[in-house]
């Protein structure tokens, strides 16, 4: 896939998405009113150069506050959206994300504390997480794509309640949250997409709607696992699709355990593929 028909398809499916009709508005009317905002995925600068190429979905944005530019109509939203540029970075800065009682300091997260320590497991980031968190020599932060199963979330919200996606809207939305989500596993091409998300994030409740599991070859449930819920395959990209490490009460030393688990599967499925691959010749 070209870098232009990638872009052209990801507007189709940001401009459906903006133009749904929610609480009287349009999605962009409220983007543009600071209500709601929005994001792409954000691949970071040393992405391509990793020995492994990682994806990592969340289920969703929990409130998002960045800056944007023009959004005074439906196409220079899309335009801003797309656009947005720095979240990889702001995970390794001190300050923390946004402004006030809701500042976000994504150390102190145990959803990417996992992602650093499955980086650190396959060899793309120093290991030692609070003492390399700042200082890594391989910049980890760079070296992986983000981005959520719902991309839309309330701007600036006050209360947890208040945070997350609108269940009406989730519905209205999910054929284009679903071809998005194909979509940048086909543009990114990673060796494995972690969807961090537990089984119910992964699947639509609503049975006659489309599901995320969908888009996915030889897909396996393991519900029985205490880290890795469900596997498959998206062209040549493995699938993981994990319980979520950042409920309350999860440990640090938990996180670290789950990581190692997801780390193991990376792998044991390299070396099946690497095997396979000499096997054939």
């Amino acid at each position: 896939m070209t870098e232009k028909s990638f872009e052209s398809e990801r507007e189709k499916i940001f401009s459906s998405l903006f133009a749904m009709q929610w609480n009287e508005k349009r999605i962009w009317e409220h983007i543009r009113d600071g209500v709601l905002s929005a994001t792409p995925a954000f691949e970071g600068d040393l992405y391509y150069a990793a020995d492994t190429k990682i994806m990592f979905v969340g289920r969703d944005l929990n409130g998002w506050d960045a800056g944007l530019s023009d959004c005074s109509t439906l196409r220079n939203t899309v335009e801003s959206i797309v656009h947005q540029e720095g979240a990889l970075d702001t995970l390794v800065d001190a300050r923390g994300f946004g402004n006030g009682k809701r500042k976000y300091y994504h150390k102190n997260s145990n959803f990417f504390r996992f992602i650093k320590h499955i980086l650190e497991f396959v060899g793309e980031s120093d290991t030692d997480l609070d003492n390399t968190w700042y200082s890594d020599s391989k910049r980890w932060n760079q070296r992986f794509v983000w981005t959520n199963l719902y991309c839309i979330s309330p701007r600036n919200p006050t209360t947890m309640l208040d945070s997350h996606f609108d269940n009406a809207m989730t519905k209205q939305g999910i054929n284009d949250y679903i071809d998005l989500m194909e979509l940048y596993i086909k543009h990114y091409k990673p060796d494995v997409a972690i969807f961090i998300t537990d089984i119910y994030g992964w699947f639509v409740r609503w049975s006659r709607l489309r599901s995320f599991k969908d888009i996915v070859n030889n897909y396996e449930e393991t519900l029985s696992g205490d880290t890795i819920v469900a596997t498959g395959e998206v062209g040549k990209t493995k699938i993981i699709v994990c319980k979520r490490p950042d409920k309350r009460g999860t440990s640090h030393k938990r996180v670290q355990d789950m990581a190692e688990v997801v780390a193991q599967y990376i792998t044991q499925t390299k070396e099946q593929t690497l095997k396979h691959c000499t096997t054939k010749q």
